[in-house]
């Protein structure tokens, strides 16, 4: 009977009758745009069903669903999190400042401290916005308000919530990896700590090339000491593969004192300090709540690692560096990523459902181009001094440069995902068919059209713009360095 119709979000009759507001969609797009759920997407026009097409030729799903077709497919192996704290369910959990000060609580920036314990600060997703996690700040329990850009720009301050809870709590609470170790130490399960490290660092030795050693290492029969939910963790296979995974997801290196392992010596140490080292020293989320027509539809934000709310979802990439953790984040807030977003969001949320199907290009190549975003997007991200970890540079908020750091990351996103060939014009996929290829020419002469489209489907942001500088700022600024980025690639 043919290709069935595809007729949404265009409610008037006239629209049923315009050619650029019908358009039909086939199995296999369905399955290229949606193929874990085989959901329908949401497009307002021809143009932007094309383009969406395009965009996915060119950039895969964060996260495949294993299915009869398809194995499951995770290159950031994400796995997520419905913040660390439910509001509801661990409220108990929850003291108000008054309550602290009033048991001999000294508030210290945000965190409430005594000669015994501390108190860690609540944070809410409205509290959060991109790049921005002093977006909002409360005056008491319940009155709140924007930070303003004069207290952003410095260093010092910080943002207040309504609630504070024990660090005791936060620190059970915060992912810590290797999930295993750290499930180990917290059970304070001495043989399993020596089983993983000693196969951990059997994996280090035989990628060395010290085969007698990784030997050496393996030679202990640990059958007495097997925890199931620890044993859940570290998955099926011999204690070769086990090990294997783990140095390929935790690399340990020469300064690790993995040698320190074959004399069984300091391991409960040793172990601690590897779970410090690749356990996330911030952490990376998204607002759960949101709206295809506000300013912006994907919210991610980074934060210290301190208690956050369920509506605030964390995205757990396990094995990624802060290199790359930096990269994803800049994408996740990208245009081209939050106009395919737009695509796909029908209601008022962002289920994990809708976000393994976002267009989401894996983990970045070390070399020059990722420098630079990570590079850009230090600028961002470590804006406070609650971002300091490990020597990092604080960079004081100055909201111009802060501008066009962002038009910079958007015009390298718009590059990465509308790929052009040296003469500005698309560059055919493989899987790309003559007609699709016809089709996506014919809206969008090249991807620099596709970009200024993309830009355009953001009222918002353009009526802003407008209103405090009487032309569209943001755009101009974007396609400003797209032009200098393809000039520079040639």
């Amino acid at each position: 009977a043919g290709r069935p119709t595809t007729q949404q979000l265009s409610r008037p009759k006239l629209h049923i009758q315009s050619a650029s507001k019908r358009f039909s969609l086939t199995p296999d797009d369905i399955e290229l745009l949606n193929p874990n759920t085989g959901n329908c997407p949401i497009f307002r026009s021809r143009k932007d069903a094309e383009l969406t097409k395009a965009i996915y030729r060119r950039v895969p799903i964060l996260w495949r669903d294993e299915n009869d077709r398809h194995e499951e497919c995770n290159p950031w192996k994400i796995s997520f999190r419905q913040g660390l704290f439910n509001m509801a369910s661990d409220s108990h959990h929850f003291r108000f400042a008054t309550d602290l000060e009033a048991d001999g609580y000294v508030l210290e920036g945000n965190v409430f401290k005594s000669p015994y314990d501390q108190y860690l600060p609540l944070y809410e997703a409205k509290m959060l916005h991109q790049f921005d996690h002093r977006w909002a700040t409360y005056h008491s329990a319940t009155e709140s308000s924007e930070v303003t850009t004069q207290e952003k720009e410095s260093p010092f301050f910080v943002a207040l919530p309504r609630y504070w809870i024990r660090e005791e709590v936060v620190q059970s609470a915060l992912p810590k990896y290797p999930e295993s170790l750290a499930l180990s130490l917290k059970l304070q399960d001495d043989r399993s700590v020596e089983r993983i490290l000693r196969w951990w660092a059997a994996a280090y030795y035989r990628q060395l090339g010290h085969s007698d050693t990784s030997d050496q290492l393996l030679n202990i029969d640990f059958t007495d000491s097997v925890d199931s939910s620890i044993d859940r963790l570290l998955g099926e296979g011999t204690a070769d593969e086990i090990g294997a995974r783990l140095q390929a997801d935790f690399p340990l290196t020469e300064d690790d004192e993995a040698d320190t392992i074959l004399s069984g010596n300091n391991l409960i140490e040793l172990a601690n300090k590897l779970v410090e080292k690749f356990s996330p020293k911030w952490l990376l989320g998204w607002r759960d709540i949101c709206r295809s027509t506000d300013t912006r539809t994907m919210i991610a934000s980074a934060l210290p690692c301190v208690p956050i709310g369920h509506t605030f979802p964390l995205l757990l990439p396990r094995a990624a560096t802060d290199r790359e953790r930096l990269f994803l984040i800049a994408m996740l807030n990208s245009f081209v990523l939050d106009y395919a977003c737009r695509q796909k969001v029908g209601g008022t949320h962002i289920t994990y459902g809708l976000l393994k199907q976002f267009p989401v290009l894996g983990p970045p190549a070390s070399d020059s181009l990722t420098d630079h975003v990570v590079s850009l997007t230090k600028k961002l991200v470590f804006s406070a001094e609650d971002m300091r970890h490990d020597n990092e540079e604080v960079h004081v908020w100055d909201e111009e440069l802060r501008f066009d750091v962002r038009c910079e990351l958007d015009a390298i996103f718009l590059h990465l995902y509308l790929q052009a060939n040296s003469d500005g014009a698309w560059q055919r996929m493989d899987s790309e068919s003559d007609a699709e290829f016809s089709e996506l020419r014919m809206h969008f002469a090249a991807p620099r059209d596709a970009a200024s489209y993309i830009l355009d489907q953001f009222p918002i942001v353009e009526r802003d713009d407008k209103d405090k500088f009487n032309e569209p700022r943001t755009k101009n600024r974007i396609l400003e360095h797209y032009d200098r980025i393809h000039r520079s690639s040639k």
